[in-house]
């Protein structure tokens, strides 16, 4: 009888102890991580913090002494590494009102759309306005970065020279004082050099031949045309048997046309219109 009541005894101790003292619990700074988007205003390497402004409030954010820095393509750099301008989510917690950041993950801003000018002298790219189906979104002009990278389809790295009007390009960009400065920019255009074998005014297709083999080409919105003289021109003016350099995406299997340009003095006059 005794030793029944030692063992209630010792049951009733244990339930008794605190939870803690059961298991490990997680910790009050993990149950109040947070995580926030915004764009680096400020960073101060000696005081060991980065300002993030929001479209609401900008914050300071101390960094930890264990705190992990993630840039785009690289495993971890230093504070030193982040510029102004550059998107980030930040991983923190807040205690007694400071912000204390334990991760910091930089995000790059994307813009894709087709190219409208190119001033290599001034280092800047002009995108083509969007279509009316996205009125609120304007054509944007880009300054170029000096150590930007031009990277072709193929993965092989190319120069500004390499973009033309009617190109289609998807920039990364940073956003320094709200003049976006473009650090990478990937070409998705391809060309091909053929003989205008049939065109499709009612349907708004080119196809064209070259030694090896045809291609069918399917007219975007925003297909450029040029004639002999360099000038805006239209699909109706495209010469039967006249060799033009073709400017397309490949989508899907499907080849998206925004430049058609001639690649050889005129010799036919045959076009879509005078047939």
């Amino acid at each position: 009888m005794r030793t029944i009541i030692i063992r209630y005894g010792l049951l009733a101790l244990v339930a008794a102890l605190p939870l803690g003292a059961q298991a490990d619990q997680p910790t009050a700074g993990k149950q109040s991580e947070q995580t926030c988007v915004g764009t680096l205003s400020a960073v101060n390497a000696q005081g060991n913090t980065v300002t993030l402004r929001t479209w609401w409030r900008s914050r300071t954010f101390n960094l930890g002494d264990r705190c992990v820095i993630l840039a785009i393509d690289k495993g971890g750099v230093a504070l030193s590494d982040l510029r102004p301008g550059v998107e980030v989510r930040i991983r923190y917690q807040k205690v007694d009102g400071v912000l204390v950041a334990d991760r910091i993950a930089e995000r790059p801003l994307h813009y894709a759309g087709t190219v409208d000018a190119v001033d290599a002298k001034a280092r800047t790219v002009t995108m083509a306005e969007e279509p009316l189906a996205k009125p609120f979104r304007r054509p944007r002009v880009f300054r170029i970065a000096d150590d930007c990278k031009v990277i072709l389809p193929d993965g092989k790295h190319a120069t500004l020279a390499s973009l033309q009007a009617g190109d289609r390009i998807t920039i990364l960009y940073e956003s320094p004082g709200w003049t976006p400065v473009a650090y990478r920019i990937r070409q998705r255009s391809l060309t091909f050099v053929g003989m205008v074998d049939e065109v499709d005014l009612s349907g708004r297709t080119v196809e064209a031949k070259d030694m090896l083999a045809g291609k069918k080409f399917e007219l975007s919105d925003q297909c450029r045309i040029l004639g002999p003289d360099g000038r805006a021109g239209h699909l109706k003016d495209v010469a039967l048997g006249r060799r033009y350099e073709f400017t397309y995406e490949n989508v899907e299997g499907v080849n998206v046309l925004t430049r058609i340009a001639p690649a050889q003095p005129a010799m036919s006059t045959e076009t879509a219109a005078t047939r």
